[in-house]
């Protein structure tokens, strides 16, 4: 099988597993198969979730030797990659449905998926979430503020001040995620910008100095932070857990 180029790590959430589909469904994203044994990449879209997102409906794949070695009980490899993320994972065959001639495929929705942000992959706006961040200035004066977007590569950060920070200088940092333990790093200063509609400044730098163990800790929190973001949207405004 083709590697993908990213960090893998594992989900189990259902809910947030049928939410990265439903992302390749509306982004009409080229999805890849594999089976055991050949290495040829099949190609194919997933056309819907049904049954209360329980189950996956793929188009047929291309080239169509792939049909030849599709039965139900079988197993299918799936890699995709959609708006900076990669993903990979197996899909057990359930059905196959002949719609005017083609043969689509009914799997079941994957009870996990392997899951990672590229390095330099899309940042996610969380700045809905109002994430606390303390970035301190060379005199050691904490300045606070929320978390405007993260990836894997950086963070930037809404801030009523941003005079003390000079670019391509390197300051302590520490976020604050809700119900996860704070995260400690250094970041190299990249840009600095007045964000009109806020009313505030944005400090974007890039996460510096990050050995094997901090690394981790930050694939982890990025994805963490997405799935509180996509779960703050899913639920109702005045939800408790949306609050929290």
């Amino acid at each position: 099988m083709n590697a993908l180029s990213a960090r893998f790590q594992p989900l189990h959430d259902p809910g947030y597993i049928a939410t990265l589909f439903d992302r390749l469904i509306r982004r009409h994203v080229l999805v890849s198969l594999f089976f055991e044994g050949d290495p040829t990449r099949y190609i194919s879209t997933i056309m819907s979730l049904e049954g209360d997102n329980a189950t996956v409906l793929l188009d047929t794949p291309y080239p169509s030797a792939a049909q030849a070695k599709i039965a139900p009980g079988g197993r299918i490899q799936l890699e995709a990659r959609v708006d900076g993320t990669a993903l990979r994972c197996a899909l057990n065959v359930r059905q196959l449905v002949d719609q005017q001639g083609m043969m689509l495929i009914r799997t079941e929705l994957p009870a996990s998926v392997d899951y990672a942000q590229r390095r330099q992959g899309h940042r996610v706006r969380i700045d809905t979430l109002a994430v606390p961040a303390e970035i301190y200035a060379a005199d050691g004066m904490a300045y606070k503020g929320v978390i405007y977007d993260i990836a894997t590569a950086g963070v930037s950060l809404v801030l009523e001040d941003i005079r003390p920070f000079l670019n391509t200088e390197v300051y302590r940092c520490t976020l604050y995620p809700h119900g996860e333990p704070s995260f400690h790093s250094r970041i190299e200063i990249c840009c600095r910008r007045h964000d009109a509609a806020l009313g505030r400044y944005i400090l974007g730098g890039s996460f510096v100095e990050l050995d094997r163990r901090l690394e981790h800790n930050l694939n982890r929190l990025v994805t963490e932070m997405e799935r509180q973001l996509l779960r703050s949207r899913r639920l109702p405004a005045n939800s408790p857990e949306n609050k929290a």
